[in-house]
């Protein structure tokens, strides 16, 4: 017999606001991935939406960081948005 595993994933924004963590920080620095389980999708900065970005990309004040994830591992990023995720 299978086991059939169902996950649910949600799509959600967050705005980079001034003081967070994540400012002048690249995402493998951040380790948004690994200490999250959620995958960045896409960054709006300004008028321009980025979706071809690497490991390397780095935040900046009012980015808006586009997270596909489980509810959970989302709503634990926003709550920790502006710390270390470790």
């Amino acid at each position: 017999m299978i086991d059939i595993v169902q996950h649910h994933i949600s799509l959600s924004q967050y705005p980079i606001r001034e003081g967070s963590i994540m400012i002048n920080n690249s995402i493998a620095g951040l380790g948004v991935r690994e200490q999250t389980e959620c995958m960045i999708i896409g960054i709006d900065r300004g008028n321009e939406s980025i979706t071809n970005f690497n490991a390397g990309f780095v935040f900046q004040e009012s980015d808006v960081v586009w997270l596909a994830g489980q509810m959970d591992k989302l709503a634990a990023f926003e709550a920790n948005i502006n710390k270390r995720f470790y």
